[in-house]
């Protein structure tokens, strides 16, 4: 809590740094008077309860090495193993979410750079008047005919997902999932694994005949701090203070690298857009967090 509490200027409530007047973040009830009685009360009750003779012990995340699959009531895959953590939606709601990667987290790197939310279709929570919404996640797109069409956007067309859980391990996970999808792609093959710091993508499009793609929100800013995401010859990359997230390409050989011009935003800030166009419907990328600079 600490950071949200002594680097806002202000109290929050909310995972961001914009002014509280602005409501970004809100839900339309969530506003920080309501949320902040709400902490209070939780964190009274904890002082009281608390007892110091208990051990700490580790909690599920720290102990990791776990891939859990909740549907079909929240349509979510969770992963976590090595203090690196990852949440997929498999067919998402669109006021709240988009369908596919939506959260990758790594121990002690701050929760925006690898994302803690994905921008949604019809955002309930408010957002920056200056960023249309659109629904994106970290996840493939493909071209039909002469428009783009991005498994983030899907829900009715998804049929059915199905998980198959490869390895659980307090240092590795790997795991793949399969949408079923209405249409002329008739499915999406994503294979995920994860360890500490960093998580391998490898994505197959059944039945796509012309150009793929592959996108990426990175980290631009909270209201307060504020980065400029870079692209590589191998992927993209953006840094906040000590630590980054860094997108290297590993295959096919791309079209193109480049940002999207259009900007995106979630309850947490404004995302850029990194995209990566190829021939065909194979592609692997590799996500990373850490402590790494611009030229490794």
């Amino acid at each position: 809590m600490r950071p949200w509490i002594a680097d806002s200027g202000w109290w929050s409530a909310l995972k961001n740094r914009f002014p509280p007047a602005s409501l970004v973040g809100c839900d339309g009830y969530g506003y920080p008077a309501v949320y902040g009685l709400l902490a209070a009360n939780l964190f009274g009750v904890a002082y009281h309860i608390a007892d110091d003779r208990i051990p700490e012990g580790p909690t599920f995340s720290e102990v990791g090495g776990r891939v859990v699959q909740v549907d079909p009531e929240f349509h979510k895959v969770y992963a976590t193993c090595g203090g690196t953590h990852l949440q997929i939606d498999t067919r998402a709601d669109p006021h709240y979410d988009a369908t596919g990667l939506g959260r990758f987290h790594r121990l002690s790197v701050p929760s925006c750079l690898g994302l803690s939310s994905p921008s949604a279709a019809q955002p309930a929570d408010g957002l920056p008047s200056s960023v249309p919404p659109r629904p994106v996640a970290i996840g493939p797109g493909w071209r039909v005919g002469d428009r783009w069409v991005y498994l983030a956007e899907m829900g009715a067309e998804i049929e059915d997902v199905t998980l198959r859980v490869e390895h659980e391990g307090a240092e590795r996970a790997a795991f793949a999932l399969a949408y079923h999808l209405r249409g002329d792609v008739s499915e999406v093959r994503e294979r995920y694994e994860l360890s500490e710091g960093q998580v391998r993508i490898d994505t197959q499009i059944e039945g796509a005949s012309g150009a793929c793609c592959f996108r990426v929100p990175l980290f631009h800013t909270d209201g307060a701090f504020r980065t400029a995401p870079a692209v590589r010859e191998d992927g993209f990359f953006v840094g906040l203070e000590a630590e980054a997230c860094r997108v290297r390409w590993l295959r096919p050989e791309p079209k193109s690298i480049c940002l999207e011009p259009e900007a995106i935003a979630n309850r947490n800030g404004i995302y850029r857009v990194g995209r990566v166009e190829v021939s065909g419907g194979e592609m692997t990328c590799l996500l990373e967090l850490g402590q790494f600079n611009l030229l490794s």
